[in-house]
């Protein structure tokens, strides 16, 4: 499993009071009866310095698991032994080990709430002429591992995360804040065309994250 977190527009907010005194390079000695005659003075500075309180801090970690597929042409296996074929089996999308394989998940740890996009694009004739595959995203964990097949044909190659503020929620309890920590599985299903592939790559996800500064719930501390 990977993990790449951004972490971007740190904007520090804060109001400061300074009182200096002037650095003199060595002391003075006043020895003189004249040098007490008048008060003897020091300026003393003070500088007040205005930070945009509003402060903002993008920090979103995604986290993807291996995508990694393998389409197993079924067929039968010959026994020299018995001089049978055993094991007939029909074409399949083999269901991962890594019970992660196909994770995307977003977690938003920023003080304003996120959009994120999610969106799979597969590369032209990738799996040949005549091919049936789609990939689609699935809420379901066990629909995407053990690779079940798009209802009506329709993939679903596009998913949008409404993230909310972090303002207000304990990283120490993270995986209970559901408005905050999103996740979906993505997965192959139909049949390839005729053509071989080992370890291709056959189309990429990306992922677009963008501020959501509407004044609503969503930018709401938890309280």
């Amino acid at each position: 499993m990977k993990r790449r977190n951004i972490l971007a527009i740190l904007i520090a907010a804060a109001m400061m009071f300074t009182l200096a005194m002037p650095a003199m390079a060595e002391n003075e000695r006043f020895t003189e009866e004249e040098d007490f005659l008048d008060p003897i003075e020091v300026d003393v500075t003070a500088t007040i310095t205005e930070v945009d309180d509003g402060a903002i801090i993008y920090a979103v970690d995604i986290t993807w698991g291996d995508m990694q597929f393998e389409f197993n042409l079924g067929g039968e296996t010959w026994n020299p032994y018995t001089h049978e074929y055993e094991g007939a089996t029909n074409a399949h999308w083999v269901a991962p080990g890594d019970q992660e394989n196909g994770l995307v998940l977003v977690a938003n740890h920023s003080n304003i709430a996120i959009d994120a996009e999610i969106e799979f694009t597969m590369n032209a004739n990738a799996f040949g002429s005549g091919s049936t595959v789609v990939g689609s995203f699935y809420d379901d964990k066990q629909d995407a591992l053990n690779v079940t097949a798009v209802a009506d044909g329709s993939p679903r190659t596009n998913v949008k995360f409404e993230l909310y503020t972090a303002e207000g929620r304990s990283p120490a309890h993270w995986e209970q804040w559901d408005e905050n920590v999103q996740e979906v599985y993505f997965a192959l299903s139909g049949t390839p065309g005729d053509v071989n592939l080992t370890d291709e790559v056959i189309g990429k996800i990306t992922i677009t994250i963008t501020p959501y500064t509407d004044d609503d719930e969503r930018n709401q501390p938890k309280l």
